[in-house]
């Protein structure tokens, strides 16, 4: 495993993105001084995760983004990414390279990627810890680190020496499992305390507790008679309807039944009110009948004259013109008879006439009756 690629861009003195290409080997980077060499280093140890801005040689986060010159305006952002080559398979990534990406914003927003996926800073040094590799150990050296490893006590070569042992990463891993041992404690400390201020309200909990049991079971009995009882409501409504719903189809028919009766009788009143013309006609035969009584009567006067004239001549002619007269009898008395005939069957067609004519009164009279009564019950 070694470092392949840097690639560095509005950090410090970059503005434009810079590629920095390292072979196996050893790679001078050379220069006058302010050319930017030590914020190559720089830019190495602040992407491995460094969190100190006095090693970085600034005093805030924001001391690491591209300031501005006469010629380029300060950047928003800086971004450094290093990648390394594991075909050897060093680091605990399924991968032959993997790149660290480290971005900064002026508006103290940060973020670490692994290969282009968001992560933390904690798994960032997890990983360097396996690779025998970090921003604090032997692998970056900066200006007056050798005095200060020759200079440092027991406990400060101690860093180092675990680092090269490779028991960095397990050291970190004990100081997570501590912080979460530390973290358990409070969380334990905090869960007696507030034992400790609920225990004695722990009864009266337990009371109300109780009661709300006996709550549920009442308002669990409550609806079951509730429902009992609108079940009851609804099925004696429902047969309620079912009576009044029988009542209403037999006073339908009963309705079409008077209706049907209250047509026919007007059809009959229609039919007796065109019978009415007959009256009409009865007057007419009142009038004939009495035409005939005249006719009667004047033939009976003539018979009168004609016989007296005839008993005049007989006498004064000697009985000359016997069978003329008698002719005009016979003749006469057929006329009479005639009229007789006539007279009787206008008696008997008047006397029937007036017998109609009082029965249709009746029955006109019924009808409009009955009319009534069925208008007043529809009604009704």
């Amino acid at each position: 495993m070694y470092l392949q690629k840097l690639e560095i861009q509005g950090f410090k003195s970059f503005a434009r993105k810079a590629t920095l290409t390292f072979n196996q080997g050893i790679t001078s980077v050379v220069g006058p001084n302010g050319s930017g060499k030590s914020n190559v280093a720089d830019a190495i140890r602040w992407v491995l995760g460094e969190q100190s801005m006095k090693l970085l040689r600034g005093k805030k986060s924001e001391d690491v983004i591209f300031a501005g010159s006469d010629k380029k305006n300060r950047l928003g952002s800086a971004e450094v990414s290093v990648f390394f080559n594991n075909e050897d398979g060093r680091a605990p990534v399924d991968a032959s390279e993997f790149v660290i990406t480290r971005r900064v914003f002026r508006t103290g927003d940060s973020e670490y990627l692994l290969n282009n996926r968001p992560t933390r800073l904690t798994d960032i040094a997890l990983l360097l810890a396996k690779s025998n590799f970090g921003q604090r150990s032997y692998s970056i050296i900066g200006q007056g680190m050798i005095d200060e490893v020759l200079a440092a006590t027991p406990q400060g070569r101690k860093v180092f020496f675990d680092e090269a042992a490779g028991v960095r990463a397990f050291q970190i891993k004990k100081e997570q499992a501590a912080n979460k041992l530390d973290q358990t404690k409070e969380n334990l400390e905090r869960v007696d305390m507030l034992v400790k201020e609920i225990e004695p309200r722990l009864r009266s909990l337990t009371r109300q507790v109780h009661r709300l049991e006996q709550r549920s079971e009442i308002e669990t009995g409550l609806r079951t008679h509730q429902d009992l009882y609108y079940r009851s409501l609804w099925h004696d409504v429902q047969s309620q309807l079912d009576v009044v719903r029988a009542q209403h189809v037999a006073k339908e028919k009963e309705r079409a039944v008077l209706e049907s009766e209250r047509q026919e009788i007007e059809q009959n009143l229609r039919i007796e009110e065109s019978r009415k013309s007959r009256d009409a006609e009865f007057e007419g035969l009142q009038k004939s009948f009495q035409s005939l009584v005249d006719q009667k009567n004047v033939l009976a006067r003539d018979y009168a004259s004609v016989k007296g004239r005839r008993d005049a001549e007989l006498t004064a002619s000697g009985k000359s013109n016997i069978v003329w007269l008698e002719r005009k009898r016979e003749e006469l008395g057929r006329k009479r008879t005639s009229l007789e005939d006539e007279m009787s069957e206008a008696s008997i067609e008047k006397d029937d006439c007036s017998a109609e004519q009082t029965t249709h009164a009746q029955k006109v009279a019924e009808l409009s009756q009955r009319s009534d009564d069925i208008t007043r019950e529809i009604a009704a």
